[in-house]
């Protein structure tokens, strides 16, 4: 029996000072509960990809 997902991802673009994306980098540089074991595989993959997404944008803007 086949089975098929469908997933759609909407895409929120933010328009963030140089300190406010600094600030959300350093929130989500460590995980979300008390306990990194308590951390969700997907939450740990959406933190990541934020604090990539910020690190990245500052090194384009040569700010690292």
């Amino acid at each position: 029996m086949a089975i098929a997902t469908y997933k759609t991802i909407k895409i929120i673009s933010l328009t963030l000072s140089a300190e406010e994306a600094d600030y959300i980098k350093k929130i989500i540089q460590n995980y979300i509960n008390k306990y990194p074991e308590d951390e969700t595989e997907e939450d740990k993959q959406i933190r990541k990809s934020i604090f990539e997404a910020l690190f990245n944008a500052k090194r384009e803007n040569n700010e690292y």
